[in-house]
């Protein structure tokens, strides 16, 4: 009798779709851990960006489903550094990017980029967004990126702030290499 319970348990456990992530999306994500991210105002400040983790998961779609899906999500927890702020700055954790499921193919990526005094307000782009933009050369700093995408916000709620960013700039090879504020203030990747 239990182990008809036992088998008949795992049956309905195991009926929900489990949904990873496009190859394809999971190839954006170009952070493997341990890299340190060295950015640079053009007003000469400079702060830093340790990539800590890379995290891989499942997450159930409802929890109190039957049959729940069960999601893939990746996840790039990093550490703040900030030379004028380390007390204030030095807990913050990311994540500062990651892509899950959320459908049969489709991908959902969400940019966290933040800095000291530049948050990059939006929400969540499908993978068919992310695709269809065009990608662009950008010299930061002398190297130049021939595989940069501009990713605009779509948070409007916060656009009156000092800290907001109007663009981040994502390239396919190397992650974020630029971020545009107001007033013309910008951060590149050194």
């Amino acid at each position: 009798m239990r182990l008809k319970l036992l088998i008949l348990s795992l049956l309905l456990i195991s009926c929900g779709k489990k949904l990873r992530i496009a190859a394809n999306d999971l190839s954006f994500n170009v952070y493997k851990g341990g890299e340190t991210l060295i950015f640079k105002s053009n007003t000469g400040s400079i702060e830093k960006i340790y990539v800590k983790k890379i995290d891989k998961s499942f997450q159930l779609s409802d929890p109190l489903a039957v049959f729940p899906n069960k999601y893939e999500i990746l996840k790039i927890f990093v550490h703040f550094s900030d030379s004028n702020y380390v007390a204030t700055l030095e807990n913050l954790q990311g994540p500062i990017f990651s892509i899950s499921t959320f459908k049969d193919n489709l991908s959902d990526f969400k940019f966290s980029f933040q800095l000291n005094n530049a948050h990059f307000y939006s929400n969540s782009f499908d993978s068919k967004i992310i695709n269809s933009l065009s990608t662009q050369d950008l010299n930061c700093n002398g190297k130049i990126y021939k595989d940069v995408i501009k990713i605009l916000p779509t948070n409007l709620e916060c656009i009156d702030r000092e800290d907001y960013i109007t663009a981040i700039y994502w390239s396919k090879s190397k992650g974020y290499v630029r971020c545009d504020l107001k007033n013309n203030k910008y951060w590149q990747l050194e």
